[in-house]
């Protein structure tokens, strides 16, 4: 049952900012900027097991694996503007993001930053 309630708000905290983001180009800037997937993580995740220093570490964790996500966001559109197709565009900036990740994380765990 707490599965579904999960699923039932996390869905419909994404139905309305994809709906609002209808309306106004703007606001969908907002809130996708939002860590709204983050927020419900952290939230479900401490609701869960209650353990506010885990929570913290969840935390500092999806801090460091945005970073290259911020590449997906700069390729995506250059995608889009040289002529790909939405599809394509997503799965070239995915595969891009993809093999940022591996020399990030190479990177953090050489520095000895738990990641």
């Amino acid at each position: 049952m707490r599965l579904l309630i999960k699923v039932l708000v996390s869905a419909l905290i994404v139905a309305l900012a994809s709906e609002a983001g209808k309306r106004s180009t703007t606001l969908a800037s907002i809130l996708a900027a939002l860590p709204l997937t983050s927020i419900l993580i952290l939230t479900w995740y401490n609701i869960d097991n209650g353990d506010t220093a885990a929570t913290a570490k969840l935390s500092t964790d999806i801090a460091f694996a945005v970073l290259p996500t911020i590449v997906f966001l700069f390729c995506f559109p250059v995608f889009i503007r040289h002529g790909f197709t939405f599809k394509n565009s997503l799965l070239g900036a995915l595969a891009i993001m993809t093999f940022i990740y591996i020399p990030y994380v190479w990177v953090l765990k050489n520095l000895n930053i738990a990641f």
